[in-house]
């Protein structure tokens, strides 16, 4: 039997969920079974983290009111836009207060950034993300962009028009924090597409960390599948596991 090697640092892992069944949840699941047995010891911090390493931060959630609250303009809103940018600053400094605990509890080498600062879909998180960074120059960061705003899904401009805030103030704080860069961040993507694009368009050298696959995976058998949907016994399927849409290059 292999002998189990020691630690040899610590990583937390940050996303808004770490334990659905989407791509970058799944990818997280893979890559964090890879590092310990690496010997890395791995937190995971997300909205939904269990067990013994799992660091669990409410405050990613961005399906709650209080996020999509920020991302939306009422006709007859009561509040001014005073009062909106206290509630988002609130939202950032609680964000950054978590963070600061999850550093004080596990002192990580190394925090693993997933989508936080390329997605603003939890614009509170992103902007906490980039200032905190900023603040703890001491830790090192790996910002991995498995997704970007910028990216267009069928339109010219129509995923970064979805992700524009409706608040001035708010989105310029947003936006001077997507893809920030600091001498103690190391950004990575999943494709060379995207690896060449940061670098010509924003003077951001970028690894690439392609998405994986765990070939000794085995599926759950279904009886009767074949007869089910259709395919004869000679037919060969081929499954694609993602959206097929131009911005994936499929």
């Amino acid at each position: 039997m292999q002998e189990r090697q020691s630690v040899v640092g610590t990583v937390a892992v940050v996303h808004f969920f770490s334990e659905r069944t989407d791509g970058v949840s799944l990818q997280i699941q893979e890559n964090d079974r890879v590092l310990r047995e690496l010997g890395w010891r791995v937190i995971e911090c997300s909205a939904d983290a269990i067990g013994e390493n799992g660091f669990a931060m409410s405050e990613l959630d961005y399906t709650v009111p209080r996020v999509w609250a920020l991302k939306v303009r009422e006709q007859e809103s009561a509040r001014d836009e005073r009062g909106i940018e206290e509630e988002f600053a609130a939202q950032v400094q609680s964000i950054k207060d978590r963070l600061g605990e999850l550093v004080h509890l596990y002192h990580p080498q190394v925090i693993h950034v997933r989508n936080v600062l390329s997605l603003p879909i939890h614009p509170a998180a992103t902007v906490a993300m980039a200032e905190f960074i900023a603040e703890h120059p001491a830790v090192g960061f790996v910002a991995q962009h498995h997704d970007f705003a910028y990216e267009d899904d069928f339109l010219p401009g129509d995923r970064k028009k979805g992700y524009t805030i409706p608040h001035p103030a708010i989105q310029e704080r947003v936006e001077k924090a997507l893809l920030y860069n600091a001498p103690n961040v190391r950004h990575a993507v999943i494709n060379s597409l995207l690896q060449k694009r940061l670098a010509a368009e924003y003077g951001i050298s970028a690894a690439i960390i392609p998405d994986s696959f765990d070939f000794e995976t085995r599926p759950v058998e279904i009886p009767a599948l074949r007869e089910k949907i259709g395919v004869r016994e000679n037919d060969i399927v081929i499954g694609m596991m993602t959206r097929i849409i131009p911005r994936k290059a499929i």
